[in-house]
């Protein structure tokens, strides 16, 4: 079974998010097959009267995935080719892969693109057995969570959503107090449709104290993998640590559902406060991630970009891509 990112109704969930709609190209030859999905977007500026389109992976992990092949190298040099091929004759001007963690490393070290190495994410490894987990937390976790346990904060699982409302109403107030970029102000709608499409592949989990939700988290999750992949808290709850003990409690859980690996996540900036606290729960395992850039048509993108410039809101120092979407 493909990963929960590289499921047709996770990127469909994502056609709203990222302002395009839901493709995939699929390429088969006798070394294999290579499937990979995306958002294809159009751009709103046509140039000498032609629409343009460029393709960006959804929200999370994803890129091409090899899901048969006898010989890697030269499946992935032909697909590569016949991708290509394809952009250009669907005027797909740039591209924008976020790639998954595990599951298409061959792709990133063989891709045709930019690579670029981002922040590391914290995994947690949950093969071994709990005892071992639980010692392999940072003391200050354990603390923690038996602070959380002595001032009365106990666990509640939702696997339908039925307390969206709540959740929304922390996680905005944690996307706040973050300062969190406005793209991961992801409407309710958003997840109204993870709670009715991706049923099976997600759980809320709620720290209940004074008999209402003080922490919650939305995991996502597939037969090996788990991802913490949004969540919050009320500050005014930070003395019980309810956060802590929700960690704990997610990694009990989907060690008890026979997950491998539960991914945390990184922080917003190198070694930050948020990074140090997700690396508590696992001090001694991280994965790099990476994102791809490609142009398709340079000289297109270059005059998107040159129309682009001349608009006063625009920032000539960024670092955006595709920069004439910055």
């Amino acid at each position: 079974m493909n990963d929960i990112f590289f499921l047709d109704e996770y990127i469909k969930i994502n056609e709203t998010v990222e302002n395009g709609i839901n493709a995939s190209y699929e390429y088969e030859c006798e070394y294999g097959h290579v499937s990979h999905r995306f958002i294809k977007r159009k751009i709103e500026t046509s140039i000498d009267g032609k629409e343009y389109f460029d393709i960006i992976t959804p929200y999370g992990y994803g890129g091409p995935l090899i899901t048969e092949g006898i010989d890697h190298a030269k499946l992935l040099k032909m697909y590569f080719s016949s991708f290509k091929k394809f952009c250009k004759e669907n005027n797909i001007i740039s591209e924008f892969m976020r790639f998954h963690l595990f599951d298409n490393r061959l792709v990133r070290q063989d891709y045709y693109g930019e690579v670029v190495k981002l922040l590391p994410n914290v995994i947690r490894d949950l093969q071994l057995p709990m005892e071992e987990i639980w010692l392999d937390f940072d003391r200050k976790v354990r603390k923690n969570y038996r602070r959380a346990t002595k001032d009365g904060v106990t666990l509640r699982l939702d696997q339908t959503g039925s307390e969206l409302k709540r959740f929304l109403k922390i996680y905005y107030s944690t996307m706040e107090r973050n300062h969190a970029n406005n793209y991961y102000y992801f409407p309710e709608s958003y997840f109204n449709d993870i709670n009715l499409n991706l049923k099976g592949h997600y759980a809320y989990f709620h720290a209940i104290a004074d008999q209402t939700i003080v922490s919650t988290e939305l995991v996502l999750f597939s037969e090996k993998y788990a991802y913490s992949f949004m969540g919050g808290t009320l500050s005014e709850y930070y003395s019980s640590r309810p956060n802590d003990f929700l960690k704990v409690e997610i990694i009990k859980w989907c060690k008890a559902s026979g997950k491998e690996l539960f991914v945390l996540g990184g922080g917003y900036k190198r070694d930050d406060g948020i990074y140090q606290y997700k690396k508590a729960f696992s001090p001694h395992s991280t994965e790099d991630f990476y994102i791809g850039k490609y142009i398709h048509d340079y000289d297109v993108y270059e005059k998107l970009v040159a129309l682009r410039v001349q608009e006063k809101d625009y920032d000539k120092g960024t670092t955006f891509f595709p920069a004439y979407r910055a």
